[in-house]
């Protein structure tokens, strides 16, 4: 057999091609699809926590506290209402016993939730609000902001990347019904 005959016959045996090219793509393959599970699950994160603060937010404006008009921060009422908008944002409902809406928001890598208002003059704002509260002064406005540690499947750190905190923040009008 000549030489010119055993190349030609080593380039055109396909017997095992299969299986040499999913050897060689199957590394890329894997990394790609824990890839994905990553960032399926870090959106799955972000998108729990967006709903939590919005949740949130909405409950802290349409509480039934005794708050009058701006700043509702000097107010009494304020510290209890701030308490329970927290629990509302971590738990999704007002029981402290509820479990946390992601398991990992505890300890070290835990959530920090911030409950804040602003005095806002509906003049200023185009267009312009209209709310009951404030009696035809300010407006206030809560804002309810959450930070959490992402807490992935652990590729991150197999790639050698930093973890990272996933945020929201929403805003609502009080109007004390």
């Amino acid at each position: 057999m000549t030489l010119k005959r055993l190349i030609w016959r080593f380039i055109d045996e396909t017997r095992a091609a299969a299986l040499v090219e999913f050897t060689l793509v199957f590394p890329l393959l894997l990394v790609f699809l824990a890839g994905l599970s990553e960032f399926g699950f870090a959106m799955h994160q972000q998108h729990i926590l967006q709903k939590a603060v919005r949740d949130a937010a909405r409950y802290a404006a349409r509480s039934n506290y005794a708050l009058k008009s701006c700043p509702l921060a000097t107010q009494p009422e304020w510290a209890q209402m701030v308490t329970d908008t927290t629990i509302v944002a971590l738990r999704g409902n007002l029981a402290s016993a509820a479990p946390l809406l992601i398991p990992t928001w505890t300890g070290s890598r835990g959530i920090d939730v911030q409950v804040t208002e602003a005095c806002v003059d509906p003049a200023t704002v185009t267009p312009v609000i209209f709310s009951t509260a404030g009696a035809g002064n300010d407006i206030p406005v809560i804002t309810v902001s959450a930070s959490a540690a992402y807490a992935g499947i652990g590729l991150l750190q197999v790639v050698g990347l930093s973890a990272f905190e996933i945020q929201a923040e929403h805003s609502e009008i009080w109007t004390g019904l």
